[in-house]
């Protein structure tokens, strides 16, 4: 699967998975374990790990370190799929509330982007 990503959007997509690690880890501890929402955020949080891991794999194998990227199963990384899927619907969602160019607007235009990034390395990861 070919991408027209530069190594920049990998980059900028790296830094908005870590800034949404910070952010679900910060709430994950004020949820009571095993209700609905904090198992959500332990999807999202294990998506986001997968993501952060794919994106450094990504840069790193552009500058040829080519790094073994067998940390995750197949089924992790499937698994993976459907937070990932539900943080772009959320966003795309959200998004369409406010007018195009808005300041409200823009802030998801980064996740968005990472959203598709991250599923399109998913995928190309369980195509391997």
């Amino acid at each position: 699967m070919m991408s027209n990503y530069t190594n920049s959007d990998f980059s900028e997509a790296l830094l908005e998975v870590l800034s949404i690690i910070n952010k679900c880890e910060k709430m994950h501890g004020k949820f009571e374990v095993g209700s609905s929402q904090y198992t959500l955020l332990t999807n999202r949080i294990k998506a986001m790990y997968i993501a952060k891991m794919l994106l450094t794999h990504k840069l790193d194998d552009d500058l040829n370190l080519g790094k073994d990227i067998n940390e995750y199963s197949k089924k992790e990384l499937s698994a993976s799929l459907e937070p990932i899927s539900s943080i772009l619907r959320k966003c795309e969602k959200a998004q369409r509330k406010y007018e195009e160019g808005t300041t409200n607007y823009n802030r998801f235009v980064k996740q968005i982007k990472t959203m598709y990034i991250v599923k399109m390395l998913v995928e190309e990861a369980l195509e391997k």
